[in-house]
């Protein structure tokens, strides 16, 4: 996993899960990339304005699942209070 950090604070990581992990073994893994915002709400509403699609578990949701016009997929997550 590669976790990037600004000021000591999580703003983003990558990772992905071993061939031997994924349902059907013969496809290959692919990165999950994960963003820290602020607001996933606007993320996601930011998403939708510019061509991508969001897909959240309701309003007040602290993560969704985002992809941009081309179909690339990737999380935002709440930032953590403090």
């Amino acid at each position: 996993m590669v976790v990037l950090r600004s000021r000591g604070d999580v703003v983003a990581r990558i990772h992905s899960g071993a061939i031997g992990a994924a349902p059907d073994p013969t496809i290959r893994p692919h990165p999950q990339i994960h963003f820290t915002v602020d607001d996933v709400e606007a993320a996601a509403r930011a998403a939708r304005a510019h061509g991508g699609t969001a897909h959240q578990q309701g309003v007040g949701s602290t993560e969704a699942i985002l992809t941009d016009p081309d179909g690339a997929g990737f999380f935002v997550t709440a930032r953590a209070a403090g």
